[in-house]
């Protein structure tokens, strides 16, 4: 019998991934939005009971300007550029371009931006300028030039200048419109006009006509005392615009050597910094400079061979101080058959488009469509298929996965701030649409990971911030993991780059890093220019080039280097260089990197490490976790046996600290199976812990040593599909074949889970398949669900416990006992009791979260919704209260500690009877002791020490408040083994030395 019921539950959770196609539903788009639409599938699932229940899958596919709004609805946006009778436009998307036949045209490109902000532009030349002695020259101005449309998407005014061959070419993409100034000429040195080459700029000057008000913020890319002994000068050598007219802003630029074998412009790979001056002259017109230093510029010119432009002749008279612009083209004139848009020569085959073209280098602007204060949600699989250009705020939360198409077109570009909200456990993954092991499967997916996905996985432009903290990340496959522009300072933590072509490409950057993995890419630094990175902690293996170009350094502490093939520029402190064939890792699971047993590596680490990497290490394990598959019949206690790394330093990247991979490990017999405190348990196949008849779960952490729940893709690298069955998942599985359910009891326990994972519990009516009481205090549950359906015997009794992106549906004759908890951003809620007064809810908050159900016994709930549209709970009876807005602040134990003060005071009861005189729900950590209870989630007060923040501990025996007053009422109650937390208790086993005594009051 249970053999059978084994492969029952097996049959009913899983959904089978090793074809991942294969007999499902097909995914039909169900919203869309300017930059985004959700594609959706629903499966039924039947019962063992015979009850079909739907489950619904869905992904979110992102590219700026994805859609425009046209006849009331959202159309698909097209990369298309049409001939006109005059002319040509690009009318299918949200940014509409009309093109002028001729170049020196007085407004010859007319632009509208997503929100229908008409401007209108014209490019008037190249210039030279002196920023030591701020004198210009134009040394080359626009002329009569035709345009040819190269199809679908491209306009080149070829030859477009006056005393210097130079085209100007325009890409219209649903992203944005990208002007490329490409020099085929050198153009003449600065010092045959008078002017110093290590001080001068060539700039490309754009003259617009009529443009709303930008907002704008500066960076300096380069002073000019950086440059030589002048001095400072009345402004940088090189500085650069942000500039933003609202769903639409100039990205940032680039020089390049142009890529003759793609249709694309060249990309990041070989580039330079360009810096744009938004510039309002004195008599009122408006300019868009782009500037790129003179020495940088003639050095990449020089490696292209191109042929030098005339001589300059009787132009030192044209040097003036500051800028002369010229006076704009004449309007347009009837135009001649030789002066009208024409459609170009497309060559037979695309491998000869370029070949009669001459080597250019490109100087480009982009006006791009922007998406603003993204959320890469915790509970959602993303697929990119184009460029996502992200401004403002970014908040990348733990859980999310992001799977990019095939193509150099796809990247995430931040220019604005980031919020990473990704934790050890709780990661977030980039990765191919073809990835089958985590996220929701993607249409064509074929579960076979090839080649690169993506050129960029994550790109950063300063704008409001030049600081950036990236960390608990995992790039698989990209072209580029992480780009770095000019300027910027990246901390990066925590950090898997798998099968990369290139890691981290620091430009002029500033990286600041610790633990890192890099397995199996070409290069793990790319042309990393002349600056300094640092990185404590880091494995390399199988890396063909440390650095693949650049004369950029990297200062490596205790790392592992195996099987690396160049590795030049690095100096390092306990770095150790080793053959691929060494046996250095052993594999477990789908982690192949921890340290072989009896390893010469553990604690052989300096110790000179930054704080902030001593407290990730500490934090982490070099050693692998145990597997347990098996059933136990007698009461057993599971201890931590994954070593953190407490003592001297082991070498190389650590894992988030995992003790136990579990699958179907089952408790029977009454048996009881207790899970010491701080113990992570990683799940695979369907269900990690099965509790059977009458045994019992006992899982408590501390509010310091907090246990894990999570699966082991979270953690472990390999994209594989462990187990038969991998997809729906089960945290706790309560099945068991007696009228005995099991008991199990969560303290201070988090439920973490992946986008795309199905439930943390779940039980069903009947069926034998519940608990006899299931509680949750002080725990979190993050993403996936809960589905609980029970008969009148089992209690779930849920108090304190916080539910981020966490589903739940919770019914039948069941009793509830619902108090003192925070539901956050999650899509759905819903309660249909079976009986009056089943369900008892007090003191809680719904934030930006939908509830749906029938009556329920519930007093002094909050909710919380920035849309104005609540959901209560029914019946209302005037103790609810209704914000639009509310602001937590991160503190010590979590992020969600109460700024706004509407919910203090504000319970249904005094905070002795919640439980919860120990806890507080403001930073200043005052307790809640004998007040009126505060509305939503507590944190147990805590005091710092030394820095080090530790729960309250009034009578200084080392036993926190909290713990010696389990019931939370303040008192004393010794028939709950508590004892009294303002009289010091000897600790058992504690040395006399470590006691710690208070004076007398």
């Amino acid at each position: 019998m249970p053999h059978l019921a084994l492969l029952l539950l097996a049959g009913l959770l899983a959904s089978s991934r090793t074809t991942a196609q294969d007999n499902q539903p097909a995914y039909a788009v169900v919203a869309r939005g300017p930059h985004h639409r959700v594609w959706q599938r629903t499966e039924e699932r039947k019962l063992p009971n015979g009850r079909t229940i739907e489950e619904k899958h869905a992904y979110t596919e992102l590219a700026s300007g994805m859609h425009y709004w046209e006849n009331g609805q959202w159309q698909e946006s097209q990369e298309v550029i049409e001939l006109l009778a005059d002319g040509a436009a690009a009318m299918k998307g949200p940014m509409k371009v009309i093109f002028a036949p001729n170049l020196n045209t007085r407004g010859a490109i007319t632009l509208f931006t997503p929100l229908n902000q008409r401007m209108t532009l014209h490019v008037l030349g190249l210039a030279y300028h002196d920023v030591a002695s701020q004198k210009s020259v134009l040394i080359a101005k626009v002329k009569d030039c035709a345009g040819e449309l190269t199809p679908p998407n491209s306009v080149t005014y070829s030859d477009a200048f006056d005393g210097l061959k130079a085209d100007v070419r325009f890409v219209y993409q649903r992203s944005g419109t990208e002007q490329f100034v490409t020099l085929r000429q050198m153009p003449p040195s600065p010092d045959q006009f008078g002017l110093d080459p290590a001080t001068t700029r060539l700039e490309v000057w754009t003259e617009f006509l009529d443009a709303p008000v930008p907002t704008r913020t500066t960076r300096i890319l380069k002073t000019l005392d950086q440059a030589g002994p002048l001095g400072r000068g009345p402004e940088p050598l090189l500085s650069d615009d942000h500039i933003s007219f609202g769903a639409s802003a100039f990205g940032p630029g680039t020089a390049f050597v142009e890529d003759v074998g793609a249709e694309g412009g060249g990309l990041e790979k070989d580039s330079i910094p360009v810096g744009k001056t938004w510039h309002q002259a004195a008599d009122g017109r408006q300019f868009l400079i782009e500037a790129v230093e003179y020495p940088a510029l003639k050095a990449k010119l020089e490696t292209l061979g191109l042929q030098a432009a005339a001589p300059a002749k009787n132009r030192t008279a044209a040097v003036v101080p500051g800028r002369a612009f010229p006076a704009p083209p004449q309007q347009a004139k009837a135009q001649t058959p030789g002066k009208r848009m024409r459609m170009a020569k497309v060559p037979a085959s695309k491998d000869l488009a370029f070949v009669s073209r001459s080597p250019g280098f490109v100087l480009d602007w982009q006006q791009l469509v922007t998406t603003t204060n993204l959320t890469l949600r915790g509970d959602t699989t993303y697929f990119l298929s184009g460029t996502c250009n992200l401004y403002g705020n970014t908040t990348i939360e733990g859980g999310c996965v992001i799977k990019s198409t095939n193509g150099t077109s796809v990247r995430i570009n931040i220019n604005g701030t980031l919020d990473c909200r990704t934790t050890p456990y709780r990661p977030a993954v980039f990765t191919g649409k073809d990835d089958a092991s985590i996220g929701e499967i993607i249409t064509g997916c074929t579960s076979n990971l090839v080649g690169y996905y993506g050129y960029i996985g994550l790109c950063f432009y300063a704008t409001a911030t030049n600081f950036f903290s990236v960390h608990d990340l995992r790039f698989i496959r990209p072209d580029c993991a992480v780009l770095g522009d000019t300027g910027l300072t990246l901390d990066l933590a925590n950090l898997q780059f798998l099968h990369c072509n290139v890691a981290l490409r620091p430009c002029t950057t500033d990286y600041t890093m610790r633990n890192l993995l890099f397995s199996q890419c070409t290069s793990a630094f790319f042309n990393s220019s002349s600056v300094t990175n640092t990185l404590e902690h880091a494995t390399f293996h199988y890396v063909t080039n440390l650095f693949y170009a650049g004369t950029g350094s990297l200062n490596l502490t205790n790392a592992l280097l195996v099987g690396v093939s160049n590795y030049t520029n690095y100096a390092g402190q306990a770095v150790y260089m080793l053959p691929a064939t060494s046996n250095v890792f052993q594999t477990v699971g789908a982690g192949r990197y921890y340290l072989a047993d009896n390893s010469p590596f553990r604690d052989a680490g300096r110790t000179n490490l930054t704080a902030a990497t001593l407290k990730i290490i500490q934090q982490g394990t070099t050693y692998p976790p145990l597997i347990r598959t098996n059933k136990v019949t007698t009461s057993t206690t599971l201890p931590q046996v994954a070593g953190r790394d407490l003592s001297g330093p082991d070498i190389g990247w650590h894992y988030p600290s995992v003790d136990y991979l579990m699958s179907w490990y089952a408790a029977s017999n009454a048996s009881t199976l207790t899970l010491e405190a701080g113990v992570a348990v990683a799940a695979f196949e369907n269900t990690g812990i099965w509790l059977q008849d009458g045994s019992t779960l006992v899982c408590e952490g501390t509010a310091l040593q907090r246990n894990q729940f999570l699966r082991y893709n979270a953690v472990q690298e390999a994209t594989t599909n462990w187990g038969v069955n991998t997809w729906a998942t089960l945290t706790i599985h309560p099945y068991h074949f007696s009228n005995a359910p099991p008991t199990a009891r969560f303290r201070f326990t988090d439920f973490n889970a992946m986008s795309g994972e199905t439930y943390h519990l779940v039980s069903y009516i009947d069926y034998p398949w519940d608990f006899v009481t299931c509680s949750l205090q002080h725990s979190a549950l993050y993403g996936a669900g809960l589905s609980v359906a029970a008969p009148s015997t089992m209690t779930l009794a849920v108090t304190n416990t916080l539910f981020q992106r966490t589903c739940a549906n919770i019914e039948a004759n069941l009793h509830l006992y619902f108090f003192n908890n925070l539901c956050r951003k999650s899509a759905s809620w819903t309660f249909w009791p079976g009986a009056t007064n089943n369900f008892l809810f007090r003191d809680n908050v719904f934030d930006e979260t939908e509830i749906l159900g029938d009556t329920v016994d519930q007093s002094h709930t909050a909710y919380i919704s920035s849309s104005g549209s609540f959901y209560p709970l029914t019946p209302t009876n005037g103790t609810e209260i209704l914000l639009t807005s509310f602001t937590y602040a991160a503190g010590p134990l979590g992020d969600f500690y109460q700024v706004t003060t509407n919910l203090l005071n504000a319970g249904s009861r005094n905070a002795t009877n919640a439980g919860l005189y120990h806890f507080t729900t403001t930073t200043n950590q005052v307790k809640e002791g004998t007040s009126q209870v505060d509305r939503g989630l507590h944190y147990v007060a805590a005091t710092n020490i030394a820095g080090v923040w530790v729960p309250m501990d009034t009578d200084g025996d080392g036993i926190p408040d909290y713990s010696e007053d389990r019931s939370g009422d303040g008192q004393l109650t010794p028939a709950l083994s508590e004892t009294d937390w303002h009289t010091y208790t000897t600790i058992t086993n504690q040395p006399a030395f470590l006691q710690v005594f208070t004076p007398l009051k």
